[in-house]
């Protein structure tokens, strides 16, 4: 069903250094790195000409050692898949080098952007431990509110749909390759946004060609498993793993993480697709957590609906991406008419002269009123305050 096509077939620069001293990066020895299966991924700085650098740029530098060619046949894909993409939710590659001292022999640089030392498997751990490095390390995060999950929820559709509309599956999709960015923007006030990374395995979709079956094992689709099939939607079902787990901290806190984690993985099998019934289980059974406000409601039954829809054994039964964003562009639209309703019974509350009533309280009294009698209802609530 697929092929990226070789890329020796097709020019992949990589620089040449002749020492590490020639590389125009400087890495950050105060910042810890971090290992992955082949190498480790570290904080970097452009050299500057300026005394004190204050023009240097900051970048992930992938560190890859090749033990072999298939290895850096692998690379080379990597690095021509992050030339092409260029969207926000996807991680963008600067520059890719070699160094020819004999120290560095059979390893390949990768330099990205930007860096972002959390992934949503660190998140995650932060979560289940209560670890007081979360305040640090994730800023955006208020333990007890439901953000920033409708917002990771909401990018990684978006990155994988730009993959997935350049007809490029990523293949391993999990939360280690999820990146989370502080990131505090005008446009952006949760302060967060959503990377998808590791491109290594990903392939091109063409009709009729080979198929492959890489990923990591606990996160693939039950085709790939199986060796039947493998395809957008096995990208779909990954993403259904990464949603499940925040199902489940949104409606049990970290006491559903650790559930979630021990019905998936604490098995012979160690793996999603093997343990569904035990993650259903987990899923669907009581509700530790109230929802605090309608638009956490609305999020709620909208991971109700979207988990299962895409968290499903047949690949025909699961929808494409164009179908989740479809599932979930109902819950943005209904959060906006929320929104605009709240903005709306706030500043009729704060005309009638009730500046005690907060947001909150306007909230919960009118969460159970339909949006077209909300206005009708706090005035006579706020009336009857007075």
């Amino acid at each position: 069903m697929e092929r990226g096509g070789s890329p020796s077939e097709r020019f992949v620069e990589i620089r040449k250094y002749k020492s590490i001293y020639d590389v125009p990066y400087e890495r950050d020895l105060n910042t810890r790195s971090f290992p992955g299966s082949h190498g480790a991924v570290f904080k970097a700085f452009s050299r500057s000409s300026h005394l004190f650098g204050s023009n240097r740029k900051v970048f992930a530098i992938k560190e890859i050692h090749l033990p072999d060619q298939r290895s850096r046949t692998r690379v080379e894909f990597e690095i021509q898949f992050l030339r092409e993409c260029k969207h926000r939710n996807i991680l963008g590659l600067e520059d890719a080098y070699e160094i020819e001292q004999k120290d560095w022999k059979n390893t390949i640089f990768l330099v990205t952007e930007p860096w972002a030392p959390t992934s949503l498997q660190i998140f995650f751990e932060f979560v289940a431990r209560d670890d007081c490095e979360i305040a640090v390390m994730c800023p955006w995060y208020s333990p007890g509110s439901f953000q920033p999950w409708p917002e990771i929820i909401e990018q990684c559709i978006d990155g994988l749909q730009y993959l997935h509309e350049h007809d490029i599956r990523h293949k391993d999709l999990k939360p280690a390759n999820v990146l989370l960015l502080n990131e505090r923007t005008q446009g952006n006030a949760i302060g967060m946004r959503v990377i998808l990374a590791d491109l290594g395995v990903s392939k091109r979709l063409i009709h009729g060609a080979e198929t492959s079956f890489h990923g990591t094992y606990s996160f693939l689709a039950p085709e790939q498993i199986e060796k039947t099939g493998s395809t957008h939607k096995s990208d779909i079902f990954s993403l259904g793993c990464c949603f499940a787990m925040v199902k489940a901290v949104v409606h049990a806190g970290k006491d559903g993480l650790i559930s979630i984690e021990n019905a998936a993985m604490g098995t012979d099998t160690c793996q999603f697709a093997k343990n569904l019934r035990e993650v259903y289980e987990v899923l669907y059974s009581s509700v530790t957590f109230s929802a605090s406000s309608p638009l956490e409601l609305e999020f709620r039954s909208t991971l109700r609906v979207l988990v299962p829809e895409i968290l499903t054994w047949d690949p025909q039964s699961r929808p494409d991406i164009v179908g989740v964003s479809r599932i979930f562009a109902e819950y943005k639209q209904k959060r906006n008419i929320l929104r605009e309703s709240s903005k709306t019974l706030i500043l009729l509350v704060e005309s009638l002269g009730k500046p005690k009533v907060t947001a909150i309280e306007v909230a919960a009294d009118t969460s159970r009123q339909q949006l077209s009698d909300s206005i009708s209802e706090v005035y006579k609530l706020a009336r009857g305050r007075r």
